[in-house]
């Protein structure tokens, strides 16, 4: 890490991880993009709490979900402040989530425009969702 390996690189080459050879080493949220400080399991938290922005860890044994033991090394990539969300820092988080907001209109517009199409059977258990609430009524209305 003395500067002729970059950390992607080295996690690649040297991790036994196949995530970490894929992602060059870089922990990711669920949505693929920012990972908050909560997000972090306690031990991750515990590395990354004062380091700054470029550094590196000290390696740090460490035992995975599956049990198996290992050391990893942190790298800090970036760090922002708690802010309100807003275009110039968040750009990325707000139209990832305008273009899911968007599928997700779509798709309904999409059933809502065929459900009278198709005999729907609910399980009982989920009659009470709210979720499927305004198609079982479409579907109710087309005389299923």
């Amino acid at each position: 890490v003395a500067g002729t390996l970059s950390f992607g690189a080295a996690a690649e080459r040297y991790s036994e991880d196949d995530n970490a050879k894929f992602t060059a080493g870089m922990m990711q949220g669920q949505n693929g993009t920012y990972l908050t400080y909560d997000m972090l399991s306690k031990d991750m938290a515990l590395i990354v709490k004062d380091m700054k922005v470029g550094e590196f860890s000290k390696p740090v044994a460490f035992t995975d979900e599956r049990g198996k033991k290992g050391v990893r090394i942190a790298y800090l990539k970036s760090r922002s402040e708690p802010h309100r969300e807003n275009m110039k820092d968040d750009y990325n988080r707000i139209a990832n989530r305008a273009v899911e907001e968007k599928k997700q209109e779509i798709i309904e517009k999409w059933f809502t425009s065929r459900i009278s199409n198709y005999y729907l059977m609910i399980d009982p258990q989920f009659g009470s969702c709210e979720t499927l609430a305004p198609w079982l009524k479409q579907a109710a209305n087309a005389g299923f």
